[in-house]
């Protein structure tokens, strides 16, 4: 059974005997959620009579039906009367909201369910596609199932809570790594986080979005999924060989008989480790949502997910690119706290970084660290660069620039490192770094 119409009636009947109780009735429940339709219409005229500080009570409920011009509808004085006398208190209000929610859950479902079944009865449509509209519709029953907001004191218990957990060394709350000893030092990559990588075009963004996806798989055993649009699997692994092993990307790609031996060891170690890969190109929002979820069961969980990059990702939203690019980045912030996982996304941007989509994607981002490398475009020429009245002379077309240029908890700063093509990794520099103001 998908109803109760007994649970909503003893609800109403609580509210109209209690009335105070309908501000726990309104936080946890919307009309859209009762099924009988007299009880919606009463339930919306109570929420709006809470709104407008009206006393809730049989007679107060009666004259703002009948001003509605809803009593006729609900069933009359009868039914009012009739509904007062269900229950004479709200002392069981939790169980009835509970009852309510599930019954709505399952009619939901019930929904996507036949809807679903009428997509596989259509001979032009995909599979996959038909398995991901599923897939993105029942995420979207659980999102709406989590408490839209939570009072002050609940925060402050479960916020102490938590550190006396850290105190005590009973709660170990995972952070992330990037590989770069400063950004580690100040950066708090945790789950529900978004943290973007920008770089012009083979600058590094890969090279970084790889090394955290796969450093903390294998050093937290975190659960990993790596969504990479441009490259295929085998790239992807022989980059982690190369970063891994020390090897250089030439011998993994043409190995010889001397290499074989150490790459299958890797190799080896790799297959331990719980990433998964996706090289579909060109996929939109919902797909990496369901996608994510799919991870998630397929891997008992999922710690974070790296995108590259973001700008190949399909963009169904939005009139022009940048408001394409400004909705992909709010949906990927949205997939991290929905999920509870870190989302890294890596995203292409011209070397000033200033562009309108930019500054889009920056809004949204938790982190925002963007790669630069003065020399890339000139090689033959040193480059002076003067920041904060500091001035750097560059010589190496792989000295690089790492600009942690919005961190939502922690200072900003610029350090440098050398990117390590032929292993498929940044190197520290010299590990110094200073605040932008």
């Amino acid at each position: 059974m998908d109803k109760d119409l007994n649970a909503e009636a003893c609800l109403l009947s609580g509210v109209i005997n209690q009335p105070d109780f309908i501000l726990t009735a309104i936080t946890e429940l919307d009309e859209e959620k009762f099924y009988h339709k007299p009880h919606k219409i009463i339930f919306r005229e109570m929420r709006k009579m809470f709104l407008d500080n009206i006393d809730i009570g049989i007679i107060t409920l009666i004259d703002r039906l009948k001003t509605s011009k809803k009593l006729k509808e609900v069933g009359g004085f009868n039914y009012i009367n009739e509904l007062s006398d269900v229950v004479v208190s709200a002392a069981n209000g939790k169980s009835w909201i509970k009852i309510i929610n599930d019954k709505y859950l399952l009619r939901k479902l019930r929904t996507v369910s036949k809807q679903t079944e009428q997509a596989c009865k259509n001979p032009d449509r995909d599979a996959s596609e038909i398995l991901e509209k599923a897939q993105s519709d029942v995420l979207g029953i659980m999102s709406n199932k989590k408490k839209a907001f939570k009072n002050l004191g609940e925060i402050s218990n479960e916020f102490i809570h938590k550190k006396e957990q850290q105190l005590s060394g009973n709660l170990k709350e995972a952070k992330y790594y990037t590989g770069l000893t400063y950004l580690d030092s100040k950066c708090d990559i945790k789950k529900g986080k978004l943290v973007v990588i920008s770089a012009d075009r083979s600058v590094g963004k890969s090279v970084l979005g790889g090394t955290i996806a796969f450093l903390n798989a294998k050093q937290l055993n975190s659960k990993v999924g790596i969504f990479n649009m441009e490259m295929a699997p085998d790239e992807i692994l022989e980059r982690e060989i190369s970063r891994s092993g020390k090897i250089d990307l030439d011998s993994v790609i043409h190995p010889n008989y001397d290499k074989i031996s150490i790459i299958s060891k890797e190799i080896d170690e790799i297959n331990e480790l719980s990433v998964l890969i996706d090289d579909t190109a060109a996929q939109p929002l919902s797909t990496i949502r369901a996608k994510s979820m799919q991870m998630k069961h397929e891997l008992k969980g999922l710690d974070l997910i790296v995108i590259d990059y973001l700008q190949l990702m399909k963009a169904t939203d939005g009139d022009n690119r940048e408001q394409k690019v400004a909705a992909l980045s709010r949906g990927l912030k949205a997939i991290a706290k929905d999920l509870d996982i870190a989302v890294i996304a890596l995203s292409q941007v011209n070397s000033d970084g200033k562009t309108r989509e930019s500054r889009a994607i920056e809004q949204d981002c938790d982190i925002l660290i963007r790669i630069v490398r003065p020399r890339f475009e000139n090689d033959n020429q040193d480059i002076d660069i003067e920041y904060k009245s500091n001035k750097i002379t560059v010589t190496n077309s792989l000295f690089s620039l790492i600009i942690l240029s919005k961190n939502r908890q922690g200072e900003t700063g610029i350090t440098n490192a050398w990117l390590n093509g032929k292993h498929q990794r940044f190197d520290d520099y010299n590990g110094q770094m200073e605040q932008i103001n």
